[in-house]
């Protein structure tokens, strides 16, 4: 069975096998009133770094990488490119929001947030859905894929209690743990990072939002 799979127009051009977009934050930003900016890091694999006629030059694909995933990604900065495992990646820097969503009204590209009854979730605006959207409809199916990771540090006065959901979950020993629905305890001043499932990811497109963790009671 293909996997469906996100991309956005621009980035057709790259060849691109996948893409990261990955964050980090503390559990308390996710409840913010007024959405704060958040680090964020986008990775996309192209066919190389350098130009194979001239290792001193940079590639086609990274020439195109760094043009056009601003376009897609608002604020991306282009930070390095290098070849783990076979496998070139250019990395860009960028800005993503934590906070309260107010009214159901998604203002920002991306928003991670919480509340008192949801522990974890993603949201992100009609335009960006829209730009997604489109990129899918022009995409044969099985050319590039999109990852999405949440690092969130437990900042808040005790144990955390949150039931996972349709997820991936590492708590720092670098191993992700699938999970369908799991009740799981957070330690105060931990770490963990949630990787989207295909099937959140879905949702996340098709409904402008995905719950990943709700308040264990």
């Amino acid at each position: 069975m293909k996997k469906i799979l996100l991309v956005v127009p621009m980035i057709l051009a790259l060849s691109a096998c996948k893409i990261d977009m990955a964050s980090k934050m503390n559990f308390s930003d996710l409840t913010s009133e007024t959405p704060k900016e958040v680090s964020g890091m986008i990775t996309v694999e192209v066919p190389a770094c350098n130009d194979y006629r001239d290792s001193r030059k940079e590639s086609k694909s990274l020439t195109e990488a760094k043009t056009k995933i601003p376009g897609v990604f608002a604020g991306a900065k282009f930070k390095e490119c290098y070849t783990s495992n076979m496998k070139s990646l250019a990395v860009f820097d960028t800005v993503f929001h934590a906070g309260k969503v107010v009214d159901g009204n998604i203002t920002q590209d991306v928003l991670f947030y919480g509340n008192e009854n949801i522990g974890l979730g993603i949201a992100i605006s009609e335009s960006f859905k829209n730009k997604i959207k489109k990129s899918m409809d022009r995409l044969s199916l099985g050319v590039t894929k999109l990852n999405i990771l949440v690092e969130v540090k437990n900042d808040s006065a005790s144990d955390l209690k949150l039931i996972f959901l349709s997820s991936y979950v590492n708590f720092g020993d670098k191993k992700y743990t699938p999970i369908i629905y799991s009740d799981l305890a957070v330690k105060k001043d931990s770490t963990f990072t949630v990787k989207l499932s295909d099937t959140s990811v879905d949702h996340l497109i098709e409904n402008r939002a995905t719950i990943l963790a709700i308040r264990s009671q």
